[in-house]
């Protein structure tokens, strides 16, 4: 049986992705199949020790799992067995191979119910954001998304909702649970303490004391609010109460400027009600809203302001300043030691991707050496081998280099060897001419007319 054409199918797939998905689609991009989905399948199937065509129809249902977004959003699962059915068998796929890409694809739906290996590590890929460090991000990329669609959802019932599909998700591959558990445990706390700081303002607002002064939250509602920054993760609550006292209420109006990039900071916010916008000029870096919290590093030290954040619509905010958190920890250990080890894991995880990082640079120098090598005739592919073992872009990159430059290789050896065969044929040729040239001259022809008398007188 011939191997089915993967780059084909998943030039195929990345094409209509890429120029037909509707641009409200913030989440179900196609980065989130590109970058998210694959990577994510590729790193799972190698720890899970996925190989051959497992591998390759696992690969294919990844670049296929929601490609039904082209045509619907409703029952796009669906949508995407139909056109993977349809495309195919054009790129090589026999019958068989196309139903297990289809049974793939349908275990993404939710809620997931995977029951073959290959199904459990798809499903699981799909949501391996949950684990990870962008999940606000993406998070709030879906919440868009939803907005856009006609779905919006306050506060209270978006965090509720993704609350409890944390609290019911689970990790069906050893992989992804060793991976991933983890970080969706920490996501899982962070997102409760959301929801328990909206449902304090909220609250509030039901008991009629309403919204107009910061000071109609009691202290219990503004910790419940202060507990969904980072830095307070692990403040004890009869601690963390004290903090609350010293919150300072402030009122924005949309349009103005909470502060500019470049100033020192002294403060940190939270946001009771309203959204701001964090921007770098006119690039926006991020949307934020009810019980997100920025500028908490300005608590530990005056360092100049990366960004500048400005008020979308009219902004409820609680500040902390500066001083009186510091005369306060200064005072209470156990705070200090809660933001150490806040501060130390993120520490911790800043070095682990600065080496990430280091090694992705160097590996992306081998691919940079080996283009180099290529061009003066000192090139070993062996030398990408390591890289191309990676899951993600860049070891899709090591992998193409390595198979073009093999293939420019093997084209210049053949052109040497039937330019080797063209002299060859030319000197052969050559001589051919010299003979005939030789044998044809009137000095031949009489001396073998003298040899032929010779032979004819003995």
């Amino acid at each position: 049986m011939p191997t089915p054409d993967l780059e084909a199918a998943r030039k195929y797939a990345l094409q209509r992705l890429e120029t037909e998905l509707p641009a409200v689609l913030v989440y179900h991009s196609v980065a989130h199949t590109r970058d998210d989905v694959v990577p994510a399948v590729e790193r799972l199937a190698e720890q899970e020790g996925v190989q051959g065509e497992d591998l390759l129809l696992l690969r294919t249902a990844a670049w296929y799992h929601d490609l039904g977004f082209v045509e619907n959003e409703v029952d796009h699962e669906a949508l995407g067995i139909r056109l993977a059915q349809e495309v195919l068998p054009r790129f090589g796929y026999s019958p068989a191979q196309i139903e297990t890409v289809c049974d793939i694809i349908l275990a993404t739906r939710l809620p997931q119910s995977p029951t073959t290996h290959l199904e459990q590590i798809m499903a699981d890929a799909d949501l391996d954001l949950l684990g990870r460090d962008d999940f606000w991000t993406l998070n709030q990329a879906l919440r868009d998304e939803e907005v856009a669609l006609g779905r919006p959802r306050t506060d209270e019932e978006w965090y509720g909702g993704q609350l409890a599909f944390l609290q019911a998700h689970r990790y069906f591959t050893p992989a992804a649970r060793a991976l991933r558990h983890a970080g969706k445990e920490a996501n899982t706390q962070a997102m409760a303490r959301r929801l328990a700081g909206c449902l304090a303002v909220g609250g509030q607002d039901e008991a009629g004391a309403g919204s107009e002064t910061g000071g109609a939250l009691s202290i219990e509602e503004r910790a419940a609010i202060l507990r969904s920054a980072s830095l307070f993760a692990e403040t004890p609550e009869e601690v963390l109460l004290n903090v609350a006292a010293l919150l300072e209420p402030l009122r924005v109006p949309a349009g103005e400027t909470i502060f500019h990039k470049g100033e020192a900071g002294d403060s940190m916010y939270v946001i009771v009600e309203g959204r701001v916008r964090v921007h770098d000029g006119e690039f926006t870096l991020n949307h934020l809203g009810t019980c997100d919290v920025f500028g908490e590093m300005a608590l530990l030290d005056t360092e100049a302001r990366v960004a500048s954040v400005v008020a979308v619509e009219g902004t409820h905010l609680l500040r902390l300043d500066q001083v009186p958190f510091q005369q306060f920890m200064a005072s209470q250990t156990a705070v200090a030691l809660g933001v150490i080890r806040v501060l130390n894991r993120r520490l911790r995880d800043r070095v682990r991707d600065m080496a990430h990082d280091f090694e992705y640079m160097q590996q992306m120098g081998r691919i940079a050496a080996a283009a180099a090598a290529l061009e003066t005739g000192r090139y070993d592919s062996r030398n990408l081998d390591e890289v191309g073992q990676r899951p993600d872009e860049l070891g899709q990159l090591a992998r193409v280099f390595q198979r073009m430059a093999d293939e420019v290789i093997a084209r210049e050896q053949r052109l040497k060897q039937e330019v080797r065969d063209l002299r060859i044929q030319i000197d052969e040729e050559k001589r051919r001419q010299q003979v005939a040239e030789i044998t044809g001259s009137d000095y031949f022809q009489t001396i073998r007319d003298k040899a032929r008398k010779l032979r004819d007188r003995k």
